[in-house]
């Protein structure tokens, strides 16, 4: 085309674009030696977020809950320190690959299961 040589290829629509299917973990620290940690994407693998929070209280004996976070995906906070059994129990329960895992500390993203 004309234009494509002008102005160059169109750039897609980003809300169109497919998301990445990548399940993150989150390590939050409450007060000194208490930690939470967060699962996001998990709605990305078409994972009902209600039974993935129930399950996940029921097998760590622990709170759980769900809410929305800034990116706008479905989150679920857990009670305790517990990324790589959580990592084990999505892979056991839901299929999702553990090369899909990943770790965000800070602004860096590294896989769960190297």
């Amino acid at each position: 085309n004309a234009r494509e040589a002008l102005v160059g290829p169109k750039r897609k629509d980003p809300k169109k674009m497919k998301k990445e299917k990548i399940l993150t973990f989150t390590l939050k620290t409450r007060q000194k030696h208490k930690h939470m940690t967060s699962v996001a994407g998990l709605e990305l693998f078409d994972v009902d977020i209600k039974a993935a929070t129930k399950a996940f209280g029921k097998k760590f004996s622990s709170g759980a809950s769900a809410e929305k976070n800034a990116e706008n995906l479905m989150e679920i906070t857990v009670q305790g320190e517990i990324m790589q059994d959580l990592g084990h129990l999505c892979n056991a329960l839901y299929d999702i690959p553990l090369e899909c895992m990943c770790i965000v500390e800070g602004n860096k993203k590294k896989k769960l299961f190297p």
